[in-house]
């Protein structure tokens, strides 16, 4: 069986478009909002079809990493199954999934959530639940891949690549008598053929999906409901987790995720035990605070690979924080050891 041939897709998103229209303005055929450059420290206006995304940024060129393996290794084969696979998964096979199925399925039960803040009574809103068991099902699988599809995530992989491949050197350079051999050598890292097969086993891996499924569904899914005059931000990450014990693994004690769905509404996710005093508020809205809302607009700043977006010209909480802590500008830190 040959891998059926599709039409090539150049800019490929790692936010969607569909979920980043909710954050801009129509202007004729496009849409269009603020965005803050953490790293030129700037505010700009622009449309949602050239953010979140870059060329080629999921595809996966299996006879090019064949190539490399063998350059690399002449005695290296290429088993048949190998082969095979490379033969039946389109290059493009994550761009196509996302957009088939995570955002042309998923996305519909976020904006469900969106529905029915829209047409409730005003009066008992707080009172009546946000989405049905079905809905929080499809949005925790959209959530999901949200969280481990961007270039931020990938980011952190690639570091935490690098941080293993370094920490191997050194301890065969200690065999040998050879201190810190890491950095005596001239590290070569993967390649980027190489980096984008490693965020796409991560996606594709299936134990890890089930886990990080199991997880959310066992949080308290709060909808939060922003009646301040600053609507919530959201960025190039926009699922954001955040460990309040110093950890944000998916399965650790005082996890929370927080995922703006609207410049009025966002979706947050609670671990149970560190956040047992909120099980009363699992699947209903909730007003936040005005320091809530600025908590969960510094954490879209703060947690962005480079960009934040917002519907209106409204980044004075983000200019802000680059006063305060300049270093956010740096956009290669080191995500492996600032985790949590």
């Amino acid at each position: 069986m040959e891998k059926q041939e599709k039409p090539k897709v150049k800019k490929e998103h790692y936010v969607p478009q569909c979920y980043l229209n909710t954050f801009a303005n129509k202007t004729g055929k496009e849409y269009k909002f603020f965005i803050f450059d953490k790293y030129k420290n700037e505010v700009r206006s622009g449309n949602v079809a050239d953010y979140a995304s870059e060329h080629f940024f999921y595809d996966v060129n299996f006879d090019k990493l064949f190539e490399m393996e063998k350059a690399e290794n002449p005695d290296c084969e290429i088993s048949m199954e190998q082969e095979q696979y490379a033969n039946k998964v389109d290059e493009q096979y994550l761009e196509h999934f996302f957009s088939q199925y995570v955002e042309g399925v998923l996305f519909k039960a976020v904006s469900c959530i969106r529905t029915t803040f829209l047409l409730a009574n005003p009066k008992t809103l707080y009172e009546i639940k946000a989405f049905s068991d079905e809905q929080m099902e499809q949005v925790a699988i959209y959530l999901m891949f949200q969280m481990l599809r961007t270039k931020e995530e990938r980011k952190f992989f690639n570091n935490l690549e690098e941080k293993e491949a370094k920490v191997l050197t050194n301890f065969m350079g200690a065999l040998q008598g050879i201190d810190n051999l890491a950095d005596k050598v001239e590290a070569v890292w993967k390649s980027r053929e190489h980096k984008r097969l490693l965020h796409f086993q991560m996606l594709m891996d299936k134990e890890l999906q089930d886990a990080v499924f199991a997880a959310m569904m066992n949080m308290i899914w709060i909808v939060g409901v922003n009646q301040t005059d600053m609507p919530f931000y959201t960025s190039d990450t926009a699922a954001i987790r955040k460990g309040y014990e110093g950890v944000s693994g998916f399965a650790c004690r005082g996890l929370e995720i927080t995922f703006p769905i609207t410049p009025k509404l966002v979706l947050i996710l609670r671990e149970p035990e560190y956040f047992h005093k909120d099980v009363h508020l699992h699947n209903r809205f909730f007003r936040l605070s005005q320091s809530h809302v600025e908590y969960i607009n510094e954490l879209q700043v703060t947690r962005s690979y480079r960009y934040t977006f917002c519907n209106e010209d409204n980044f004075s909480l983000a200019k802000n924080l680059i006063r305060k802590y300049p270093d956010l500008q740096n956009i290669d830190y080191d995500r492996v050891s600032t985790t949590g």
